[in-house]
């Protein structure tokens, strides 16, 4: 939209919209304030400013026990670098064992046909075929 509409463009709308605002538009003119003055800040509550201070002061304080859960911990961005690293070594190493277990039985069974088949009083001679 940005490439479609040309600075002129929204100039004119926005002129559109003033025209309209000076018309008695009032969804204009409160369109036009909101972007040119901004929304008005919430109005204070006398009977509040105690409880709202109070309230944002909490918000500012945290428990001692914090501290040493974060001294102890990991910052986030080195947990998933290292995760990143370890995780595929984990789930090769999860892979490798149960793949060589497997080849290493496919192995046996082949030696065994293998064997199977070189014994001489499995194999018929072919003088004896007849």
């Amino acid at each position: 939209m940005i490439n479609f509409i040309s600075e002129d463009d929204l100039k004119h709308i926005l002129f559109v919209i003033k025209i309209k605002a000076e018309g008695g538009d009032m969804k204009a003119a409160k369109l036009l304030f909101q972007y040119v003055i901004g929304k008005p800040p919430e109005t204070v509550d006398p009977d509040r400013v105690d409880v709202d201070e109070w309230g944002k002061l909490r918000e500012h304080s945290r428990a001692a026990e914090e501290m040493s859960e974060v001294m102890t911990g990991m910052p986030a961005h080195l947990a998933c670098t290292m995760a990143k690293i370890a995780w595929p070594c984990q789930v090769a190493q999860g892979l490798r064992e149960p793949m060589l277990a497997g080849l290493a039985e496919m192995d046996a069974r082949d030696a065994e046909r293998e064997a199977g088949s070189r014994d001489p009083r499995r194999t018929v001679s072919r003088a004896g075929r007849g």
